[in-house]
C-alpha cells in the first residue's frame, strides 16, 4: 500500500495535512507482509535482540490493556523520548528532514531517514515475534501507535508504542553502530570474505527483492516498508552495518574460552540456584558421540512396520564394518571419522560430522547408550554397534561432568551479554530528540 493511501482512523496523527492520496497498486504485496519477509533475514542474534527489547520478549501474554487510551499524549521532556507526544509527521516533513542529523555516535550520525529504518524494523520485528498475541499485551497494530500508552509493567515507563519502539531503535542503532566500529577498528571488516561477499552482493540481492515483490526500485519499495524518507543508501547502510556486528559479535563469542577454574568458580558462587534446579557435582556427565549409520536396504513392510532379513542385515554389518576398516587404514582421527559421517551416515539428525552433544544417560536406544556409558569408555575409544535403526560405527569424543556443562554454559552467556553494553560504552552518544522525526506506514494491511 502505498504511503499516502491511509485510513484516517488507522493513521498516527499527524502534525501538518497530509498530501492527495495516490491510487493503490494492487499487484504488490502488502508493507507489512514484505517488512515481515525483510526483517527475517536481518536479525541480530538472540543476545542483542533480548538487550535492545527492553525485556519485553521475556513477558507472558496477559489481558489486554485498559491502558490504551487513544489519544495523543501531551510533550515531555525535551532530553528523552517523550520529547513529542507524536513523531508522526506528513510525508511531506518526513522527506524534507530526512537528512537531519538526530543522533551521534563518535564520528558517526543517524539521520532521520536512518532512523526511519531502524524503528520500522523494530515494529515489525515485534509484530513478526508475537502477531495477533501482541493485542494480550496491550497493543493494537491497527491503530496509531503514538496514541496507545504502554502498560507501565511492560516498559517501566510512561511511554506510548510509538516511545517505546522508538526507543528500541535508538538503542538498537547504538549496539549495531558500535560492533560495527569495534569490527572496524579491529579490520575485521577487510579480513572477513563473508562480510565481503555479502557487502558486494548487497545492492544486487535488495533490488532483486524489490522487483520480486513488484515494485520498480529499491527506493519505492522501502517507501512501503519503512515510510517516506528513506532511501536506499540508509537502508544499505543499514543492512551494512548490522551484518558487520553480527558477524563480528560471532566472532568475539566464538573466541570466549573460560579456564575450568573460572567455571568451577562460577558454579560454586551459584550453587544454591543451581541445587534447585537438581544440579549438583554428583548429578552425572554429559558425553559428546560421533557415528556413522548404516541402515539395512530392502525389507518387507507390513502394517507400516518394516522388518529386515538377516542377508540384509549383514550386508549393513560388512558395510559399517569396511568404513570402520579404512578409518583406521587411514589417519583414524577424530576429523576424518568426522568427513566420513559427513559422507556416509545415513542418519539425517547426525550429519554435523555425526556428532552428538550433551547426551545424557538414556537419551539414546539401549544399546548405543550402554556403549557411550560403558564406566571404561574413553575418548578416541571407537567400534561397531547395532540397534534397531541399523549398524553404528562409534566414535568417542569425551565426557564432561552436567554440572561443568551448565556452568560453562551460563557463565559463556554472562560473558557474551557483556560485547554489546562494552562496546557501545566506548562511543560517546548523544540524541536530539527535538529534531526527530517519522513518516507513517500503515501495518493493517
Amino acid at each position: 500500500m502505498n504511503e499516502n493511501e491511509r485510513n484516517p482512523a488507522q493513521e498516527e496523527t499527524v502534525v501538518q495535512p497530509e498530501a492527495e492520496p495516490a491510487k493503490p497498486k494492487s499487484d504488490k504485496r502488502s508493507p507489512a507482509e514484505i517488512a515481515i519477509a525483510v526483517v527475517a533475514v536481518v536479525l541480530i542474534a538472540a543476545v542483542m535482540i533480548g538487550m535492545v527489547a527492553g525485556g519485553v520478549g521475556s513477558l507472558n501474554p496477559t489481558e489486554p490493556s485498559e491502558s490504551v487510551t487513544g489519544t495523543v499524549p501531551p510533550d515531555g521532556n525535551h532530553d528523552d523520548v517523550t520529547c513529542k507526544g507524536t513523531y508522526t509527521v506528513t510525508d511531506e516533513v518526513a522527506i524534507a528532514d530526512a537528512s537531519k542529523v538526530v543522533a551521534t555516535m563518535g564520528s558517526k550520525e543517524l539521520t532521520n531517514a536512518d532512523l526511519q529504518i531502524y524503528y520500522w524494523m523494530q515494529v515489525v520485528s515485534f509484530l513478526n515475534e508475537y502477531g495477533a498475541s501482541a493485542s494480550y499485551l496491550g497493543m493494537d497494530y491497527t491503530q496509531p501507535l503514538d496514541t496507545q500508552m504502554m502498560d507501565e509493567e511492560l516498559s517501566g515507563e510512561k511511554w506510548t508504542w510509538q516511545q517505546y519502539f522508538l526507543s528500541s531503535a535508538l538503542e538498537a542503532w547504538k549496539a549495531y553502530e558500535s560492533l560495527a566500529q569495534e569490527a572496524i577498528a579491529a579490520g575485521f571488516d577487510q579480513e572477513n570474505e563473508d562480510y565481503q561477499a555479502y557487502a558486494a552482493s548487497l545492492r544486487e540481492e535488495v533490488a532483486a527483492s524489490a522487483e520480486g515483490y513488484g515494485y520498480a526500485s529499491i527506493e519505492e519499495m522501502l517507501a512501503g516498508i519503512v515510510g517516506p524518507g528513506s532511501t536506499e543508501e540508509a537502508y544499505l547502510e543499514y543492512m551494512k552495518t548490522y551484518y558487520l556486528g553480527y558477524l563480528y559479535f560471532n566472532t568475539l563469542y566464538d573466541q570466549l574460552a573460560p579456564t575450568a577454574e573460572e567455571v568451577e568458580a562460577y558454579f560454586d558462587a551459584n550453587a544454591t540456584d543451581y541445587a534447585e534446579g537438581g544440579i549438583s557435582k554428583d548429578e552425572g556427565v554429559y558425553i559428546d558421540v560421533r557415528h556413522i549409520l548404516i541402515m539395512p536396504e530392502g525389507g518387507t513392510t507390513e502394517d507400516g512396520e518394516t522388518t529386515y532379513s538377516d542377508e540384509e542385515w549383514e550386508a549393513a554389518r560388512v558395510e559399517a564394518q569396511l568404513i570402520l576398516d579404512n578409518w583406521l587404514m587411514g589417519d583414524a582421527t577424530e576429523e576424518t571419522f568426522a568427513d566420513l559421517a559427513n559422507v556416509n551416515s545415513d542418519d539425517s539428525d547426525g550429519t554435523d560430522g555425526g556428532l552428538y552433544t550433551y547426551v545424557a544417560e538414556g537419551d539414546m536406544v539401549p544399546e548405543f547408550n550402554d556403549w557411550c556409558f560403558d564406566p571404561a569408555r574413553q575418548p578416541g575409544d571407537y567400534g561397531l554397534v547395532k540397534t534397531e535403526y541399523g549398524y553404528h560405527v562409534m566414535y568417542f569424543s569425551g565426557s564432561h561432568p552436567m554440572w561443568y556443562a551448565h556452568a560453562e554454559s551460563d557463565l559463556l552467556q554472562q560473558i557474551a551479554d557483556s560485547i554489546v553494553p562494552e562496546a557501545m560504552a566506548k562511543y560517546e552518544t548523544t540524541v536530539d530528540y527535538t529534531s526527530i522525526v517519522l513518516g507513517y506506514v500503515s501495518l493493517d494491511e
